[in-house]
């Protein structure tokens, strides 16, 4: 490089060095460009699955706040609560029964316990009662021995549940609990697919040992697919287990990771939702091309445009740079435009419009002549306009 530098004419330099600065700064701009948009892109891709995010828990509260005013209106039923005190479970089924099939398919469960946590009556399952559930359903239990609501997810022996256990009380006196309650699974998850289109899945972080699950040969609690090949990493189980939602970019797909809090406000599990976004990476893709295609057509404009103008200022200096060739090899009949003359005068011309008409002491080369565009000023000869000679230096002033 040291070697091939001294050897360059200042124009290659300039030329060099001028294509090089533009060359860096259109890449600049292209990178700047290519980045805000990139950026742009991802965080509307980022706002729609928080907006998804907050979806899923909006429903979540929702079907809680349902399940709450349901289950107030039946523990202060009169009849209900006499029924109860009785232990009358026909007449509780004859007075519900029905009622409740007409809004079974949100509320997965509709039933009664005694105060030691005992299954009294299961309106979704009248046949079956007498089971003690203090084993495992821990909301009972509380809502027994605190006497107030408890309300909340809740993992019970097929999976997670929405649950909704209210005290029920009659002439002062503590008769058990009614619930409510909402499956926290399939059917929860196809709705949420039927909105958002993608694969959902819903996970346990409890301890293994905390629940008598129902046989399932799978890792998860529920899903919407058959299969799960988008495994969670150790450390973004810790983030959930922190209570932090995670977006994560897997190639063509999206993973959402939503964490839950059971009815205690610990986190208990996650949904794991997979989405599609294929189109988004073909349009990162497609903007990149572009953005590469115009940056290299601008260079190449650029380039070009600083050729012509190198040129245009650059070939006239030749012609001097002949000049002082001339005269550096002792040819003293060069003609060389350093003294004022009257040119109106020496060449007999009549151009009365000409700047210099009849003016002693100009540099007609440079004020009316060929080289008159090159400093800013207008060409007036009439030797030069109508192309009787080239250049000045065809003329003998």
């Amino acid at each position: 490089m040291k070697n091939i530098l001294p050897n360059l004419s200042l124009r290659n330099l300039l030329l060099i060095v001028i294509s090089l600065s533009m060359i860096i700064i259109i890449s600049s701009l292209s990178y700047f460009i290519y980045s805000n948009m990139s950026a742009e892109i991802i965080d509307q891709e980022e706002e729609k699955l928080n907006g998804i995010a907050k979806t899923i828990d909006t429903k979540l509260n929702d079907l809680l706040e349902e399940g709450e005013i349901a289950v107030k209106l039946i523990a202060k039923n009169t009849a209900v609560q006499s029924a109860f005190a009785d232990r009358d479970r026909e007449m509780l089924r004859n007075m519900l029964l029905n009622s409740y099939q007409d809004i079974s398919q949100e509320m997965a469960q509709f039933q009664f316990h005694l105060p030691d946590s005992t299954s009294f009556l299961r309106l979704h399952n009248p046949d079956k009662y007498g089971d003690d559930l203090s084993s495992f359903r821990f909301t009972v239990n509380q809502a027994n021995q605190e006497q107030k609501m408890i309300s909340g997810i809740e993992e019970g022996r097929g999976g997670y549940g929405l649950r909704v256990v209210s005290p029920v009380e009659y002439q002062g006196r503590h008769l058990g609990t009614v619930e409510f309650g909402s499956s926290l699974g399939e059917g929860f998850l196809g709705e949420i697919e039927e909105n958002f289109n993608g694969d959902y899945y819903l996970y346990s972080l409890a301890d293994d040992q905390s629940v008598a699950w129902d046989a399932n040969s799978s890792n998860w609690i529920a899903s919407t697919t058959d299969s799960d090949p988008y495994q969670v990493k150790s450390e973004l189980i810790s983030k959930l287990q922190e209570g932090d939602t995670i977006i994560e970019s897997r190639g063509d797909n999206n993973l959402l990771l939503m964490p839950f809090e059971d009815y205690r406000g610990e986190v208990s599990g996650y949904f794991k939702a997979v989405y599609d976004r294929s189109q988004i990476v073909n349009d990162l893709n497609s903007l990149l091309r572009n953005v590469i295609i115009f940056s290299i057509i601008g260079i190449i404009i650029s380039l070009v445009i600083t050729f012509l103008v190198a040129r245009k200022i650059f070939n006239p200096l030749k012609k001097f740079e002949g000049m002082f060739a001339s005269l550096a090899l002792g040819n003293l009949n060069v003609s060389y435009p350093i003294k004022t003359v009257n040119c109106s005068a020496i060449m007999d011309c009549e151009e009365e419009s000409c700047p210099d008409f009849e003016r002693d002491e100009v540099t007609c080369w440079f004020d009316v002549g060929s080289y008159a565009p090159e400093f800013g000023e207008e060409v007036h000869c009439p030797k030069i306009k109508t192309g009787e000679y080239k250049d000045c230096t065809e003329c003998k002033v």
